[in-house]
């Protein structure tokens, strides 16, 4: 998403302070990750006098201090609206 956003000109602001929690869980799952980081964070995508408004989650799932995994959550449609 970052790269096709530079690609296409696209102007992004983000509104407000981005919600971030940490969870630890005193025991591991069975790959060994037992630290997860969410967030939730409120874009404006600006493009060619075209704005969208758009809601990211996230969740990193670290294992020894390094992220292994992450996941996002978002609409997908409406940035393909705004590339267009």
């Amino acid at each position: 998403m970052i790269k096709a956003q530079f690609d296409s000109k696209i102007e992004m602001k983000i509104f407000g302070v981005p919600e971030i929690w940490e969870l630890v869980n005193n025991n591991p799952d069975k790959n060994g990750i037992n630290h997860y980081v969410l967030s939730f964070i409120d874009f404006q995508l600006t493009k060619g006098g075209r704005s969208i408004k758009l809601s990211i989650s996230f969740c990193d799932l670290i294992k020894d201090g390094k992220q292994v995994e992450e996941y996002l959550i978002y609409d997908k449609s409406s940035i393909a609206e705004l590339m267009k």
